[in-house]
């Protein structure tokens, strides 16, 4: 699990391509906690932050990594309500997931 973290944070370079969400995450006991959130990307324009815990993206669950990228890639191109935990509180934001 580290080592795809490493991988995808490697991959967060200015001159990557834009990415489809735009965070990187890590599996906890409450759901996804972003560790990450990359500048300019869908995820940062819906003010999503490091530290809060992802646990819905449209109508999937966050329970761990697969849970993520099979909503990012369902998604892609569509605009969905994820919601998050951010201190102690349920927040429901709408992200853009980028590509086609």
């Amino acid at each position: 699990m580290l080592l795809m973290v490493v991988l995808a944070a490697a991959a967060c370079t200015e001159n990557a391509p834009a990415p489809a969400f735009g965070v990187l995450v890590r599996e906890t006991n409450a759901g996804l906690m972003i560790e990450v959130v990359r500048k300019n990307s869908p995820a940062s324009k819906a003010e999503l932050m490091r530290g809060d815990v992802l646990t819905r993206i449209g109508d999937t669950p966050m329970r761990q990594l697969s849970d993520y990228q099979a909503a990012v890639s369902r998604y892609r191109g569509q605009t969905v309500e994820v919601i998050v935990v951010r201190d102690a509180k349920e927040l429901g934001k709408h992200v853009a997931i980028g590509g086609t």
